[in-house]
């Protein structure tokens, strides 16, 4: 999910995933002609203990008096988030998709789930073509 969206305080660690994303979409069409089929599987944050252990990371080094970043304001956005439904998603959805999408002949490229987290991305990167400075 963090591949099609870029919320504050995520910019780095999205960025790796917008990589991610452009480099499918070259290779699926790179590898076409080959026979390769390429998708993505872009999950929610699912409830795994992976996205908690991130989240608390930034504070073994962030400082305040050397930081833009301040702590308090980190950690009040982690913490609103994960105080969200789609903050503590049961991952056992996601595992079950990947089942029918991973060894799937036909599918969509790209591959967002649970739906309501698709619906969101959508309109986020359509806001981005409206977004003002």
């Amino acid at each position: 999910m963090g591949g099609l969206f870029t919320p504050a305080n995520w910019g780095t660690y999205v960025s790796t995933k917008h990589a991610l994303e452009a480099f499918a979409e070259a290779m699926q069409q790179e590898l076409a002609a080959y026979g390769v089929k390429v998708q993505t599987i872009n999950p929610g944050a699912y409830y795994t203990g992976y996205n908690e252990t991130m989240a608390d990371n930034p504070f073994r080094w962030l400082d305040d008096s050397v930081n833009f970043t301040k702590r308090a304001d980190l950690r009040k956005g982690f913490d609103d988030f994960f105080a969200t439904p789609e903050g503590k998603m049961d991952p056992q959805e996601m595992i079950d998709r990947m089942i029918e999408v991973v060894p799937a002949d036909e599918g969509k490229f790209r591959n967002v789930m649970p739906k309501a987290i698709e619906d969101m991305l959508k309109q986020h990167q359509l806001d981005a073509w409206e977004n003002r400075i």
